[in-house]
């Protein structure tokens, strides 16, 4: 998979090898993109066309082509044409074959003429009875009992008997109309009525249909991504060795969906107000990387100590309800009265003189009153109604989030496919996962679905564990610092081949131990403790912390 861009520039397969070994290693596809190979047009040799030698006959073939052709009537035909000597083998019609039969010219062009006029006779006669046959089918109720393969008449039985008493899919009386047949004056015979159709497909319950498990498609895009990544690589020697490295961590911390909890910062109760505590802190966990120095940076001091990152969010939550402020209320966020901006910047403020605001404030403040007008309109204000519409499916609820928010719907475009991420609607859906240790609010049936969570700290914890490596451009560009757009290839290329990555450590892990029960969620959870730990190791010691990529947005 790695060999195509020299494919695309004319090396065949064996020679692009040959240049791999000289100029790069496989799982560094960018250093072959420099190297320009033409390739050797191969010359044709021309052909000789051999003569086909007409094949002898035999003495007894001979005597008795000699006797037939002798009787000058139509059996005497080489061709199979008994019964009309003037077609060809093939059954065209030819008048090459009049001498056969000894016919004048112009007598065989007549029996060809009557021949033709026979087969267009033919031919219009099936058209008619096809156009009978489509005429029969007209009008809304036709149409429908066509589509549906009813017999004739069935669909009007059917729907005199609906009149008669309720269908038996229905139980309230509401529901078990009467239905009307009539054709709009604006309608012609060949023009269905839509809405007729649709209340007959639900009446007679002709919509049903098979659908398969729910899927978000984020597994899919992200082997996509990897399958055609140019810029960034996954080596799979030390994607084992991180496996059996962390499965050993995991065990022997005992690391579980219960390890949520023990966050002090978390929510400990297990109420509808922790999962609207949960969906708000999701609902702005973006972007908390600065510029600035440790120092300097955007941080919270609450309860005797300093959080930056993810926990300033969470730590801001939590001041913000002692101070009897609803932030996490749905209904408060769509109340501009009062919740004005000062409100919200008091929440957002750091406490701290001088401090650095929160990132992309403006933009937190449209996720809040665009979550809380949507929640209004279509749930009643609630995060539970939410939840609950989900029907028990994980990748559903990921799926209705990115559907009716648009500040969920974490898309894009890579090599002119459509790709998804949903970094912050799955994050939602893990995280109230875990906290629910997976029963009430919590209980997913396919929680297993969920993919890691594309950000920009999962990444760099993979790159220091030697499981994924960047071109030398974009590596120099992370080192430098110098900001990515959201939507550029590197990026997207970044965040696939992570997510893939995870899922590679998943799949490695239960493949070494088939009893662990282990997700993608929980191998994200881990790996992001460990970037922090390794992060904070480094800052107290001295030491360089590994850089990320700095993108911008408000999807991670």
């Amino acid at each position: 998979m790695y060999l195509f861009d020299m494919r695309l520039q004319g090396a065949s397969k064996a020679l692009s090898r040959k240049l791999v070994a000289c100029h790069g290693r496989v799982g560094e596809p960018w250093l072959c993109r420099g190297v320009v190979v033409k390739k050797k047009k191969k010359k044709k040799k021309k052909k000789k066309k051999k003569k086909k030698k007409k094949k002898k006959l035999g003495r007894r073939a001979e005597v008795k082509l000699q006797r037939t052709s002798a009787i000058r009537e139509p059996v005497a035909c080489r061709r199979n044409c008994s019964e009309a000597p003037w077609k060809s083998r093939t059954g065209a019609f030819s008048l090459k074959a009049w001498r056969v039969a000894e016919l004048d010219r112009a007598q065989c062009k007549a029996m060809v003429k009557a021949l033709r006029d026979n087969k267009e006779k033919k031919k219009k006669k099936k058209k008619k009875t096809k156009k009978k046959k489509k005429s029969a089918c007209r009008g809304p109720v036709a149409l429908a009992q066509c589509a549906h393969g009813l017999p004739a008449g069935a669909l009007c039985s059917q729907i005199a008997r609906a009149q008669a008493r309720p269908h038996p899919r229905f139980s309230t009386p509401a529901l078990s109309f009467s239905l009307s047949i009539t054709k709009r004056k604006d309608m012609s015979d060949e023009e269905p009525d839509l809405e007729l159709l649709e209340l007959l497909r639900a009446r007679f319950g002709l919509n049903n249909k098979n659908e398969g498990p729910p899927d978000t498609k984020v597994l899919s895009s992200a082997q996509f991504i990897y399958d055609n990544s140019t810029d960034v690589a996954l080596d799979m020697r030390s994607t084992k060795a991180a496996a059996t490295l962390i499965h050993a961590e995991m065990q022997k911390r005992e690391y579980s969906a219960a390890t949520w909890s023990q966050q002090p910062l978390h929510p400990q109760s297990k109420d509808e107000a922790t999962l609207n505590f949960i969906f708000t802190m999701d609902l702005l966990n973006f972007s908390f990387w600065s510029e600035k120095s440790e120092e300097e940076r955007f941080a919270i001091v609450y309860q005797g100590k300093r959080w930056t990152g993810y926990f300033s969010l969470v730590a801001l939550l939590q001041r913000a309800l002692e101070q009897d402020i609803p932030i996490t209320s749905p209904s408060f966020w769509i109340d501009e009265e009062t919740c004005t901006e000062e409100v919200l910047r008091t929440v957002f403020s750091s406490g701290t003189e001088g401090g650095e605001e929160i990132p992309l404030f403006a933009e937190r403040v449209k996720c809040l009153r665009e979550a809380g007008r949507v929640l209004d309109e279509e749930f009643d204000g609630s995060v539970a109604t939410l939840v609950e519409d989900a029907q028990g499916s994980a990748a559903r609820l990921v799926n209705l989030l990115a559907e009716k928010f648009s500040c969920f719907r974490d898309e894009g475009t890579f090599e002119k496919k459509s790709v998804r991420f949903l970094k912050r609607a799955q994050i939602f859906v893990a995280d109230v996962w875990a906290c629910f240790q997976g029963e009430g609010y919590g209980e997913f049936d396919d929680v297993d679905n969920i993919t890691m969570f594309a950000d920009y700290r999962i990444p760099q914890i993979l790159q220091q564990l030697s499981i994924i490596s960047y071109c030398p451009p974009l590596a120099n560009a992370i080192e430098r610092f110098q900001p990515i757009e959201s939507g550029h290839t590197w990026e997207m290329q970044i965040r696939g081949c992570s997510i893939w990555a995870v899922e590679l450590l998943r799949r490695e892990i239960v493949k070494l131990n088939p009893e662990a029960k282990v997700n993608a969620v929980l191998i994200d959870f881990f790996l992001y403790d460990l970037a922090k730990e390794r992060e904070k190791e480094a800052l107290e010691g001295g030491g360089e912390v590994m850089p990320h990529h700095r993108t911008r947005s408000i999807w991670y």
